[in-house]
This record gives C-alpha cells, structure tokens and sequence, in this order.
C-alpha cells in the first residue's frame, strides 16, 4: 500500500500485482485485490490483458521457434568464406 496514503495502492504495486497475477505466483489475499482492482479499474483491466496477450503471444513464438533446429556453427568454416570473399 501506498505510505502517503494507506488506503491506496501505488501504480508499481499494481504492476507488480498485475504481474504476479499473470504468472501466477500470487497468494490468495494478493489474488483477490489483484481481481478487485482489475475489475474496478479500466487502466488496470487494460494493463492486465494487454500482459497477458503479450505473455501469451511470446509463449507461442518460443515454443514456435523450439520446433527449428538450430543449425551447428563451424567457425573456422565462416572464417575461411570470410577470407575467400577478400
């Protein structure tokens, strides 16, 4: 809570709420003012679907790209092509 003002929460203690809500660390009493203030609040609603798209859409590109293989470098082959191109 905000020390100014115990009654009211700071804009970090939201984020950090919002995010612990997204990844779900959050403990039960966290977890009911993080939904309190989602539902109250359109900033921090906004704030909390915006994380989670993002996270969702990051969680699908990794997963994506973990279907790749990623090809073995040589570097003394990139070294030679380097020289052969001088």
């Amino acid at each position: 809570m905000s020390e100014n003002n115990p009654g009211e929460i700071s804009c970090e203690e939201i984020i950090d709420i919002i995010n612990d809500m997204v990844d779900n660390e959050i403990d039960d009493e966290k977890l009911a003012l993080a939904k309190k203030l989602v539902d109250e609040n359109p900033q921090c609603c906004t704030l909390y679907q915006t994380l989670l798209k993002t996270v969702e859409l990051y969680r699908k590109q990794r997963d994506e790209m973990a279907a790749f293989r990623t090809p073995k470098l040589r570097w003394d082959q990139i070294m030679e092509k380097a020289k052969e191109s001088e």
